[in-house]
């Protein structure tokens, strides 16, 4: 851990990054750059934009967020540091701003998964390869184009542990790392489990100074203080959706576990890469296990392998329903690709094994952007929604920036309320009809072809028409 970095070349970066735009070139990230909330999970990146928007509209304090959702006081709630949400809030394209900003840490973590990769494989094709593997996941760069944190947080991860390795030489080296693992976990609270392995090298390597103990302290602290206050923030005012806690397997049911099983390994394994790839993988890392070699990067694939599996036992229930958590799950598969390129780099026929990689490589690269634009078209809100004529119709109306609207066609949390940018309530809370009453609803946005559905239970004091939609003025508080 604490040999230097091999020879590397300030060029490696201008060809890291030529060929990673090549590749983003050709997965259309530009055009992606500019989708609004859509596609796979997009009721979770509606809650990240509420929060966004509600920094931008309402200037709510960072440390006091909101959505749009009137389940709780106001909307208030928080989970993950939203540092990345008020940033983008003080932009014109406060959308385009935040998926910016996740995609320059997906740009940053893989050129600091290829400066991993060197250092252990100390050859540049082999290194762009490992990054070319990495970047052909359509996990990774759907989510990681996305409005949601954990791919942003996977790659904050992997920059400490590239960091950890290839810096720990100087002076600070160490220390910036604990920082970006700090980070990483304010983002996503699941990646505290990288201190575990961390703990373990800097054991094995005799580097647990008093010094060096004080500052895992304060950078595991930091985190677990941020939580602590999210926890009570959102107990405070009565959110009990953006809950924080977890779910070990000791405590559910053998249906749920086989449910959860069958979603990672069948339901969802077709967008973790092509699957002759994840079979290949697999196949390694049962190679690795079985050697039991002392060799370090063999030993940080076993360590890794073990997290993953801590974390398969802690929040397994979430995974049932949240592929987007599986990113956690790479950091074992950075280590895995960087052993096979090892393995593969110290092979005869060298010629040929480099071209039979480039092309299992392109073949990966084609497989996931086609299923990153799959992902993008998996579900879709209403265009017109979101349009500046809508929301003229809206104020025109008399439904302004401060009133509450009723989203009666939105099962979710935020989605409707997301796209026309109003606070209120929507069917996600099976008790509608309360908490019109509790919540003095003004108004109610709902499909004209739904409308014989609510007539009979309000009393409209005005009702508005745009295309096939209905705004209905409450006159009183229902």
């Amino acid at each position: 851990m604490t040999e230097k970095n091999p020879p590397y070349q300030p060029i490696y970066y201008l060809y890291f990054t030529l060929a990673a735009f090549a590749v983003f070139f050709y997965y259309h990230i530009d055009t992606i750059l500019h989708f609004p909330a859509q596609g796979a999970h997009i009721w979770r990146q509606s809650d990240s934009l509420a929060m966004v928007w509600n920094y931008k509209l309402f200037h709510v304090s960072f440390w006091r967020p909101e959505i749009f959702n009137l389940i709780s006081d106001n909307g208030k709630g928080v989970a993950e540091f939203p540092i990345f949400y008020y940033l983008a809030a003080q932009f014109q394209q406060p959308e385009l701003a935040l998926r910016t900003i996740h995609f320059s840490f997906l740009f940053f973590g893989l050129m600091d998964i290829f400066i991993l990769a060197y250092y252990y494989l100390k050859n540049l094709f082999y290194a762009l390869a490992v990054a070319g593997f990495i970047a052909s996941s359509p996990l990774l760069i759907y989510y990681g184009t996305s409005f949601i944190i954990d791919v942003p947080a996977f790659f904050f991860a992997m920059m400490a542990w590239s960091v950890f390795f290839t810096k720990s030489h100087l002076k600070y080296g160490i220390l910036f790392s604990l920082v970006l693992f700090s980070f990483a976990s304010l983002l996503k609270a699941v990646h505290l489990l990288n201190f575990i392995p961390l703990i373990f090298i800097l054991f094995q390597e005799k580097q647990l100074s008093k010094k060096r103990i004080a500052q895992l302290l304060i950078v595991i602290a930091v985190p677990l203080s941020w939580y602590g206050y999210a926890k009570w923030f959102n107990a405070m005012h009565h959110n009990d959706y953006l809950f924080l806690s977890v779910q070990p397997i000791f405590q559910m049911s053998f249906y749920d576990i086989g449910l959860a099983a069958w979603r990672i390994i069948v339901s969802w394994s077709s967008i973790y890469f092509w699957r002759p790839t994840s079979i290949l993988l697999i196949i390694f890392l049962i190679y690795v296990l079985k050697k039991k070699s002392c060799n370090k990067l063999y030993q940080m694939i076993f360590l890794t392998f073990l997290m993953s599996l801590l974390y398969l036992c802690l929040f397994l229930e979430k995974l049932i329903l949240h592929e987007y958590y599986y990113a956690f799950f790479y950091i074992n598969v950075v280590f895995v690709v960087i052993g096979l390129m090892f393995f593969l780099r110290n092979l005869r026929y060298q010629p040929m094994i480099r071209v039979a990689l480039i092309l299992f490589l392109t073949i990966n690269i084609m497989y996931c952007k086609s299923n990153v634009y799959r992902l993008q078209d998996v579900q879709k809100i209403d265009s017109r929604l979101r349009s500046e004529a809508f929301q003229a119709f809206l104020n025109k109306n008399n439904c302004t920036l401060y009133k509450t609207v009723f989203c009666y066609d939105d099962n979710s949390v935020d989605q409707i309320l997301c796209a026309i940018k109003r606070k209120g309530i929507t069917q996600y809370d099976k008790n509608w009809m309360a908490l019109l009453k509790k919540k003095q609803i003004d108004f109610i946005l709902i499909r004209s072809k739904n409308y014989s559905q609510i007539a009979s239970q309000i009393q409209p004091k005005s009702i508005a028409t745009f295309s096939d939609y209905l705004l209905i003025e409450l006159s009183q508080p229902q």
